[in-house]
């Protein structure tokens, strides 16, 4: 089968504008596709009524799949059209276009409302008469059973009204949606905005250090060197000038957005709370529930909640400050409780059952000193030393707020005989 890029057969586009990649077939040659062909492209792409084209699922730059599956049918590198639009924009036309859904789905509800008024004006007259709600049906009465037919029909189209009702609720909750995302409510919310920023500048991070991988080959490539792909086969010039190429295109896009939600955040005032005015002891409101700041980080915070649990937050998150009482955490104030002699033990968590064992030898306020001894028979042996001495700083738990000992990132426990 004839699968010419951009030809009779198919055309592969790259819509910059709406950051889509678009498949566009012609009717006959998309039917002589075999079921796996079909299957591959319904897999990563969508019908669109209104384009009369497969869109991709994805958005720009996740294309890699979608391109994979059109590549596959011969269709080779897309065709760009249009411009990629800054965020603002992106944003303003999501705006217009989410406020057209929440007008379409309001008249909708209007609609199914009238239609469930109109199914239901008859029995709300007729269930006046008591006598028409409660007339026995005699069996055998041809009138009898002319008015049980009728009085079912009333019924039948009562009980379709209940339905137009419940569809329109359901415009009304899918135009209140649509109304939030055309109102960029997001945008005013300094959490939002703060998760954002530091997504932004980790995906700017990655790139960068591709762009600095991609020079690097490409440098050695024209002096005469040879680098290779995972596969093994070889690198060319421009191939790589084509990698280059595409990550500072994306490193603009990416960049474009990050500027806009660092304004976004200035918008409304910037960050309100940091780690300067933010201390380990406040009860604050936060993601609508209250909680005590266990520890401020420079970039997030460690927030007990009601239920105990210690949750990550962010400080763009927190809504108001409720108590401003700092209280300084039990490892600043508190000197660890292990002690010289105490056996610490490595349990199974099949069968909590014992098969490594420290004895502290040395302790601090802040550290201890522990040596690893032998067991018989499961058992801790005290004094019979079989490895050299570690240290280790003891911690409070984020879980349960009581001292934790750790051999790397396995938590110890306290023999209870030697206790």
């Amino acid at each position: 089968m004839d699968t010419r890029r951009n030809g009779d057969f198919m055309q592969f586009i790259d819509n910059r504008e709406t950051l889509k990649l678009e498949l566009h077939f012609d009717r006959a040659e998309y039917d002589e596709l075999t079921a796996e062909q079909k299957t591959k492209i319904k897999s990563s792409y969508l019908w669109s009524n209104y384009g009369k084209c497969w869109v991709s699922r994805t958005k720009y730059p996740h294309h890699y799949f979608a391109a994979q599956v059109a590549q596959d049918l011969g269709a080779g590198e897309a065709e760009k059209q249009g411009e990629l639009l800054t965020m603002s924009e992106r944003l303003e036309n999501q705006a217009e276009r989410a406020e057209s859904r929440a007008e379409r789905y309001e008249e909708h509800a209007a609609n199914a409302e009238k239609r469930a008024e109109g199914l239901q004006k008859e029995f709300n007259h007729l269930r006046q008469d008591i006598a028409w709600l409660t007339q026995p049906i005699i069996a055998g009465h041809s009138g009898s059973r002319a008015f049980a037919r009728s009085r079912d029909r009333v019924m039948a189209r009562y009980d379709r009204g209940m339905e137009e009702y419940k569809k329109s609720g359901y415009y009304i909750d899918r135009a209140e949606t649509a109304r939030q995302t055309a109102e960029q409510a997001k945008l005013k919310n300094a959490g939002y905005l703060e998760r954002r920023i530091k997504e932004q500048n980790a995906i700017i991070k990655k790139i960068q250090q591709y762009i600095v991988n991609d020079e690097n080959a490409l440098y050695k490539v024209q002096n005469g060197e040879t680098v290779k792909h995972f596969s093994g086969d070889l690198f060319t010039s421009e191939e790589l000038e084509k990698a280059i190429e595409k990550q500072l295109e994306r490193y603009e896009f990416e960049a474009d957005k990050l500027t806009f939600f660092e304004d976004a955040l200035q918008d409304i005032g910037g960050m309100k709370y940091g780690k300067e005015n933010i201390k380990p002891g406040y009860i604050i409101n936060i993601g609508g529930g209250i909680g005590q700041v266990v520890k401020a980080n420079p970039t997030s915070l460690d927030v007990k909640t009601s239920c105990g649990l210690v949750i990550k937050y962010l400080y763009g998150e927190i809504r108001e400050v409720i108590k401003a009482e700092e209280v300084k955490p039990k490892n600043e104030t508190e000197p660890q409780p292990y002690k010289v002699g105490e056996i610490v033990t490595k349990n199974r968590p099949a069968d909590d059952s014992i098969y490594k064992a420290y004895q502290i030898v040395g302790a601090t306020d802040k550290t201890v000193k522990m040596r690893q001894i032998a067991l018989e028979k499961g058992i801790p042996q005290p004094e019979k030393f079989t490895g050299e001495a570690i240290t280790r700083k003891p911690v409070i738990s984020k879980f349960n707020g009581k001292w934790t000992l750790y051999e790397d990132d396995w938590q110890l426990h306290r023999w209870q005989q030697a206790i």
